[in-house]
């Protein structure tokens, strides 16, 4: 009577595992020393106005997953990655327009350790390499 369900459940599980393997929490905070109204991510926000809260982070607490905060909706304008920690303040104040989890090899992968090391990759956008902090 089961097996007829097995390659359903199997494929079920086989679809879901990476979906999960993925799934990071940000909070944003309107205020430094995370104070303030926040705002908890678990998803991409490609536009954060849509959630009431375009230019208005000063802090962040990055619970699990590594993350990509830019300047401007739809990922572009400077950006930045942060691991997992608590950032009581960001370089970025108050101008924060977009946040994204970041998968997979070329962004995140930790080249640098998640150091800016002074450098500045410019003006950003979708495929250029994002400022870590």
């Amino acid at each position: 009577m089961f097996s007829s369900f097995r390659p359903v459940l199997f494929c079920t599980v086989a679809f879901l595992a990476p979906v999960a393997a993925f799934a990071g929490e940000m909070i944003l905070f309107q205020d430094a020393n995370f104070q303030g109204r926040s705002l908890s991510l678990r998803s991409d926000a490609s536009d954060l106005s849509r959630q009431g809260f375009n230019d208005k982070t000063s802090s962040v607490i990055v619970r699990s997953g590594t993350w990509e905060v830019c300047k401007d909706a739809r990922y572009r304008g400077e950006c930045r990655v942060l691991q997992p920690g608590r950032y009581r303040t960001v370089p970025m104040n108050d101008a924060i327009s977009s946040a994204r989890e970041v998968r997979g090899k070329g962004r995140g992968d930790g080249r640098d350790n998640g150091h800016d090391n002074g450098r500045n990759h410019g003006n950003g956008g979708p495929d250029a390499p994002p400022r870590r902090y």
